[in-house]
């Protein structure tokens, strides 16, 4: 199957109020049932970064997990994981943030 970027868009379902009112989650998991799909998102940002100076990725909880990781071993770049506060045993590195 051909993809455009309108199919591969199709592939990302917005879930309207999901965790709460007024936000709109975008749901990328559908987008992991087709490997061709897949394949041509990842192979988009890598090209899209390819040229570029820098030197690690970062990647934040879950969703971010998933597509920073394919990302850091296509652009062969170390990955950093942004965890939530509590999750990992080590001493980390802190930052405050908000969310929706």
């Amino acid at each position: 199957m051909v993809f455009d970027s309108f199919d591969i868009k199709s592939l990302i379902r917005p879930v309207i109020d999901f965790p709460k009112p007024g936000v709109i989650f975008r749901d990328i998991t559908p987008l992991f049932q087709s490997p061709t799909a897949l394949r041509l998102v990842m192979d988009s940002f890598a090209h899209r970064y390819v040229e570029a100076e820098f030197t690690h990725i970062g990647a934040m909880d879950a969703r971010g997990f998933l597509i920073g990781s394919i990302l850091a071993y296509q652009l062969n770049k170390p990955l950093i994981l942004f965890r939530k506060q509590g999750k990992l045993p080590a001493d980390v590195l802190a930052e405050g943030y908000q969310t929706e």
